[in-house]
This record gives structure tokens, sequence and C-alpha cells, in this order.
């Protein structure tokens, strides 16, 4: 992820971790054991495996500060935060430009319309 490709690095993480039957370390559906539970280590070992495959996935600037955060879970809605309205933001740009410079004869639309 580079930060302008979210929406394609987030997709392939779902259906990758969905093959694997860990999404739910993202959703939250596979929530931590208590600490004396005999399946706290496993789910330890397993969250931190899913913590270092999404910032290996993520250039090294963007990856650096999501590894210390505790969970799979805090890391994709961390960056599901920063960088998920990036390739919003840039359409609506596209079109407010192209919606500015549309011309209706010799004159801009919109004051052709006021």
């Amino acid at each position: 992820m580079n930060g302008n490709n979210y929406n394609q690095w987030a997709q392939t993480v779902r259906l990758v971790l969905d093959g694997k039957g860990k999404l739910g370390f993202l959703t939250g559906a596979i929530a931590e054991p208590a600490q004396g539970d005999p399946l706290h280590k496993q789910w330890k070992s397993e969250n931190s495996m899913i913590i270092a495959w999404l910032v290996s996935t993520m250039e090294t600037g963007i990856g650096k500060p999501y590894m210390f955060l505790p969970s799979a879970k805090d890391v994709w809605e961390a960056v599901k935060e920063t960088y998920s309205d990036i390739q919003n933001a840039s359409q609506i740009f596209g079109l407010n430009s192209k919606l500015w410079h549309a011309k209706q004869g010799d004159r801009n639309k919109i004051v052709f319309y006021f």
C-alpha cells in the first residue's frame, strides 16, 4: 500500500485473510481470548503474524507507525481511517475540476444557467 491505492490494497487483504479463515481478526469476530484462556497464545501468535503481514504490504514510511498497535483490528481501523477517503477525495476533485471547466458555447456552464 502506497497511500494512493488503499481500496485495492484493502480488498486484496480481505480476500487473502478470508481465504485463510482469518478475516475475523480485522472485523473483531475473532476476539482476543482472556489471558488465562488456552487459546490466548495461539490468538496472540496469529494476530502478530497478521500485523506483520499488513505492515509488510505497506511502503516502509507508511507501515512503520502501525507495527506498534496491539491488534490487527487496530491496524486495520487506523489505516482505514487514514487512507480510505483519499481515492474519493481525488475523484471529487476531478469531478469539480471538470464541472468548473465545462463550457456552454463561449460561457462557463455555471454562468450560463444562472
